[in-house]
């Protein structure tokens, strides 16, 4: 069974702690970073087999 979930954010900073502490063991599918539609987007499995989207939206 997959399960995603998704966590939108307003600025990188405000998710980085979350990022980090989810992280830990986990497979990073997409490092944390800016891309061409988000100031920051990222995407792991943590260690539970959950798999998390995390984007920074526009203000």
């Amino acid at each position: 069974m997959l399960r995603v979930r998704q966590s939108h954010w307003h600025a990188p900073h405000e998710l980085q702690g979350y990022w980090d502490a989810l992280a830990v063991d986990a497979v990073i599918v997409d490092p944390l970073a800016a891309s061409a539609w988000s100031a920051g987007f990222g995407m792991l499995t943590d260690r539970f087999g959950v798999t998390w989207s995390f984007s920074v939206t526009a203000s």
